[in-house]
């Protein structure tokens, strides 16, 4: 007995050391669950913009950004320093984070500036304390030297330690002087005094390099293979959370987030897409702001470092994503100083580049009763594609003394609407800068602002084919791609221009059948119906970068061959040949324009735009038909029911 009660209390012992470390070992589970479970996450707020194009002043008519008191406008840089000031000021106890998408350069007559020496948009978003930019494709129209002086003249290299530049799948040579600008591939921020990192890079998507003029000798890399490298590059040098700011466009992001792991955040650029509500995709935070400042984009996360989990706050807080940039936010008047000093100096070039015509940025050029639009729908034609064409006409026919057959120029170069205002009393103001910011792009040889028109010559079988590489590359490449016209009115189908893709080479099979008539319209009411294999000369006017660009498609495509001649038929050696000229300087593209605007606004009762340009004309019919590939199907089963009948018969 005395042996049982032995074992009795060896087991009561036993069990109770055994209890005392349950209870030890549970204590050390539950503090440490409890402390996981209350731990404070590390709260931090990016501010972004993309896109913002050198809007300096806000978006809208430009006399109702003059007018007193001011019209309805949208955007500025200087509403754009006072959003951000005020959303730092609301978050005193957190990091902020500021970043560029890309293509803040280009798409006003600001941007002009860079051409004397100023960099006002970088300058700016310096002044404003940028964490960082990234380089767009508009950033690369001044070419790699170009982009190589506006940086000098933005305080680069040393301006790296304000506000940084990304560009990791743009390969610079070493002995190039951009090289030296201190563009980095990667780049690391440390919050919460370093207790997280996080890590940044950058990608100039496919979409955004398609549409670039040549910038050799730059290079550039696969984004997804640049991607997958940078992203382990930050890992390893300790990044927390990893954003990728892209100039790539939402869907290009939506890939890279299936592709590619290890990304947290992606701000988007590019595709000028304002997203309301993030898109999430295989768990990336997808996040841009539209374009030209209309929205401050505003991204609230919280980052669980135990769980390694970010999370977004914005509705919980309720911060919406997007802030708008309107009339109740009141301009930074620092910064409204600065950009009037720029509007001095913009109006001073403007003088001296048009020989005195125009002085003012803000000058009256034009009236309409009517909004002049882009675009109606898709792959469709447009008011202010018509207004374009048609001015390229009438200024050709100025300088050259003969009236051209055929315009045309792309949507990718008409920038948006154009909006008239209201000064006083009086509505349907449109002012030069109204017309510039819409058609004013690119740089021409003679290194002034804006691409300059050429004046051509092409079979009426090229007419056709350019028709044709309209439908084709709008189709691949996009909207952007679509051609308007002018001296031609064509039916087509853009659907037809695509026969089916090559599984697994993304390899698209042309039809050459998506134009069903084309017609070369006289004002004289002589049309002339182009048939295909006419090879008659015709007159056809452009601007440098449409007519440099639609030629290389024939070396892809032979069929659609384009070879641009002088009026005799001989090949243009160099497309320069082919710059119209006006008083020993290039006409550009967006002079052409202003000069017809201000040429209606003085034709009496004919004034209003609107009545010529208020909606379409017919030009570009869209017309809906069986797709190609029905045909060969719809002969198959036809043959395939005559061999059945073949067989029953032969079976009787």
């Amino acid at each position: 007995m005395n042996s049982g009660v032995s074992v009795l209390r060896s087991w009561y012992w036993w069990g109770l050391i055994a209890i005392v470390l349950l209870l030890i070992f549970s204590g050390i589970v539950v503090g440490t669950r409890t402390d996981a479970s209350t731990a404070s996450p590390v709260f931090f707020t990016v501010l972004h913009t993309n896109d913002e194009h050198s809007s300096l002043i806000p978006r809208g008519p430009a006399v109702n950004h003059i007018a007193e008191p001011p019209g309805e406008t949208s955007g500025g840089f200087a509403r754009l320093a006072a959003a951000i000031g005020s959303q730092r000021e609301m978050r005193e106890k957190e990091t902020v984070v500021t970043v560029s998408a890309g293509d803040f350069y280009s798409g006003s007559p600001y941007a002009w500036l860079a051409l004397k020496g100023d960099a006002p948009e970088l300058q700016l978003l310096q002044d404003m304390h940028y964490d960082l930019v990234v380089l767009g494709n508009h950033e690369f129209d001044l070419g790699p030297n170009g982009l190589v002086d506006y940086l000098t003249a933005a305080g680069y290299p040393d301006a790296v330690a304000n506000t940084a530049i990304l560009a990791s799948n743009v390969e610079i040579p070493d002995d190039h002087p951009l090289d030296a600008m201190g563009i980095e591939g990667t780049h690391l921020i440390p919050l919460a005094d370093g207790e997280m990192t996080l890590g940044f890079f950058s990608l100039l998507g496919d979409d955004a390099q398609a549409v670039m003029q040549d910038v050799k000798p730059l290079g550039f890399s696969d984004p997804i293979a640049t991607a997958k490298v940078k992203v382990n590059a930050l890992q390893d040098a300790g990044a927390d959370v990893i954003i990728a700011v892209n100039h790539s466009g939402v869907r290009e992001d939506r890939m890279l987030a299936r592709q590619v792991d290890g990304i947290d955040v992606i701000i988007s650029g590019h595709c000028h897409t304002p997203l309301k509500t993030p898109v999430i995709e295989a768990g990336v935070i997808i996040v841009q702001a539209g374009d030209r400042l209309d929205y401050l984009g505003c991204l609230e996360l919280a980052w669980c470092p135990e769980r390694e989990t970010l999370s977004v706050r914005n509705e919980e807080t309720g911060q919406p994503l997007l802030i708008p940039l309107d009339a109740l936010v009141e301009p930074d008047p620092t910064f409204s100083d600065k950009i009037d000093r720029y509007t001095e100096r913009l109006n001073r070039q403007i003088e001296t580049m048009t020989g005195s015509r125009y002085r003012d940025v803000f000058e009256i050029v034009g009236v309409s009763s009517e909004t002049i639009s882009r675009a109606a729908l898709p792959f469709s034609e447009s008011p202010l594609g018509n207004l374009v064409t048609d001015a390229f006409m009438w200024s050709v026919e100025r300088q050259l003394g003969e009236r051209p057959d055929v315009a045309f120029q792309a949507n990718g170069q008409l920038r948006g609407d154009i909006l008239p205002g209201s000064a006083g009393d009086v509505d349907g103001q449109i002012a030069f800068y109204d017309v510039v910011e819409q058609v004013g792009l690119g740089l021409g040889p003679d290194g002034e602002p804006g691409y300059p028109v050429i004046s051509m010559f092409l079979t009426g079988q090229e007419i056709r084919n350019i028709l044709e590489i309209s439908s084709l590359l709008s189709q691949l490449m996009g909207e952007a791609a679509f051609l308007q016209v002018s001296g031609l009115s064509v039916e087509y189908d853009v659907n037809r221009a695509v026969l089916f893709q090559v599984p697994f080479l993304n390899m698209p099979i042309p039809t050459l059948r998506a134009v069903l008539g084309a017609t070369l319209t006289s004002p004289t009411g002589d049309d002339q119906i182009l048939e295909g294999g006419d090879d008659t000369l015709y007159h056809v006017v452009s601007d440098y970068y449409v007519a440099g660009f639609i030629p290389m498609v024939g070396d892809v495509v032979p069929q659609l061959t384009v070879i641009p001649k002088h009026a005799d038929g001989t090949a243009m050696e160099n497309l320069t040949d082919g710059i119209v000229m006006r008083n020993g300087r290039e006409l550009k593209a967006w002079e052409a324009v202003v000069d017809y605007v201000a040429h209606e606004r003085h034709e009496g009762a004919k004034a209003d735009l609107a009545h010529k340009y208020g909606e379409v004309s017919g030009r570009l019919v869209s017309v809906s038909t069986l797709p190609l590939w029905l045909w060969p199907v719809a002969i198959m089963i036809v043959f395939g029911f005559g061999l059945w009948g073949l067989w029953r018969r032969r079976r009787q």
